[in-house]
């Protein structure tokens, strides 16, 4: 009783989106928190770059995401080897909406156990797309890899199931997948 908890609600992973976790994790652990709850609720995702990033802040060393193509070369992204908050128990909140690079955040966080990943299957985007401009304006997008978890799974149309399950009904109050995130994380301190 009494620990004092951070929640980081992250909307998408834009441009400055990592410098604006990092900054609001050393805020709110400045501040007495003790552990955080982190979600990535409909959460549909944007730039890679920023979800290494992200990982980064939390993961000291090792493998954020691979990415596998048929003709494209096998790449691994590593974290940037300067986490601020290596060891700030986390929890992950996602559900069906969660998708592309907050499945990549989500699976580097659980994949370094460095998270419990609680709420629902995230929704299971796991390409690589370029677009391509096209004369007349238009653009092509297309996918010309897949993105694996550090452990080298494909959640390609399977997402990340979470090892507790909390479902939100977005029409009644509280918010119960919340509610599940925030008793998850005290039992992950008491076990500290």
């Amino acid at each position: 009783k009494g620990s004092k908890l951070a929640y980081i609600r992250v909307f998408s992973f834009s441009a400055g989106a990592a410098a604006q976790i990092e900054n609001a994790t050393a805020d709110l652990v400045e501040k007495g928190a003790t552990g955080a709850v982190i979600d990535l609720r409909d959460n549909p995702g944007g730039l890679l770059s920023e979800a290494v990033d992200v990982a980064s802040v939390f993961i000291d060393e090792g493998i954020v995401v691979r990415t596998d193509g048929l003709h494209e070369e096998a790449h691994e992204y590593l974290v940037t080897g300067s986490a601020t908050q290596p060891e700030l128990p986390l929890v992950v909140l996602v559900n069906g909406g969660s998708a592309s690079a907050a499945e990549i955040v989500a699976g580097a966080l659980v994949d370094h156990h460095r998270a419990v990943l609680v709420g629902q299957r995230t929704f299971g985007k796991a390409s690589v797309q370029r677009v391509a401009p096209l004369l007349g304006g238009g653009a092509l997008k297309f996918t010309t890899a897949k993105y694996l978890t550090p452990a080298g799974a494909d959640i390609t149309n399977l997402g990340i199931e979470p090892s507790v399950v909390a479902a939100d009904d977005p029409t009644t109050r509280p918010d119960e997948g919340l509610l599940i995130a925030r008793r998850t994380l005290v039992e992950t301190l008491r076990a500290v």
